[in-house]
């Protein structure tokens, strides 16, 4: 894969081979990933990719798709997971205002449990 990293500072990848449709494909995974850090990723033969090991890639009913063990993943949810601290999901992003509402009833619970130990002993 060839970046080209635009004045924006988004990563923009382009097929190594124009002529090879895999390779244009993986080319079109990685930039509709939208992943925040560039993604390493190297083509070292037809259908051949080193990634975080060496991966065989195919299209199949036009995804790009990985073999693991006797299945086949999609190549965009490998990545995913490959590089998911970067990705932020909005949906297990906590809340900072339930936060500090759950420290204060543990800091009133834990004062009450303390005010009621030193005046019984």
């Amino acid at each position: 894969m060839i970046l080209e990293v635009e004045s924006t500072k988004k990563h923009y990848y382009k097929a190594t081979d124009p002529n090879d449709p895999l390779d244009i494909a993986v080319a079109d995974v990685l930039n509709s990933l939208q992943c925040p850090v560039l993604v390493e990723i190297e083509r070292v033969a037809t259908g051949e990719y080193l990634v975080d090991r060496r991966l065989k890639l195919r299209v199949v009913n036009g995804d790009v798709v990985i073999r693991i063990g006797a299945n086949y993943e999609l190549f965009s949810n490998y990545l995913r997971n490959l590089y998911a601290p970067f990705f932020i999901d909005e949906s297990n992003r906590l809340d900072t205002s339930i936060d500090k509402l759950t420290v204060c009833v543990f800091l009133i619970i834990l004062l009450a449990f303390i005010y009621h130990f030193i005046t019984v002993c």
